[in-house]
């Protein structure tokens, strides 16, 4: 296998290497913009910082490819739990994006009302 890319129980091949870099960067910016002096910067690597999360979670519940929970197998008629993805990581990382959206726009508004009352 060339490097990086693993295959899994007879899968399609899955880029571990990009996906792990992706992490990476996305761990590194975010934190380094967490430690700027601008509450903006702070707010943009929050966003980032929470990606990266969210990523991680996705990387480290997926075991192989399988179907979704609703899709072409319950179509076809032979929906099994065997044959369908797990909904909870799914799930979970969906909460995480709406809470995550929720408060960066509240820090967005405590920003742009704080600006008003400094000037």
């Amino acid at each position: 296998m060339p490097f990086g890319l693993t295959k899994r129980e007879g899968g399609p091949k899955m880029p571990n290497f990009i996906l792990m870099l992706a992490l990476f960067l996305l761990l590194s910016i975010g934190l380094r913009m967490i430690f700027e002096p601008a509450f903006l910067k702070k707010i943009i690597g929050l966003g980032l910082f929470g990606h990266a999360i969210n990523l991680s979670l996705l990387l480290s519940g997926w075991t192989k490819p399988q179907y979704p929970s609703i899709g072409r197998a319950a179509f076809l008629g032979n929906l099994s739990f065997e044959n369908s993805s797990d909904p909870l990581p799914q799930a979970l990382i969906l909460t995480a994006i709406v809470i995550g959206f929720a408060l960066t726009g509240f820090l967005i508004l405590f920003h742009l009302m704080s600006e008003r009352e400094n000037s």
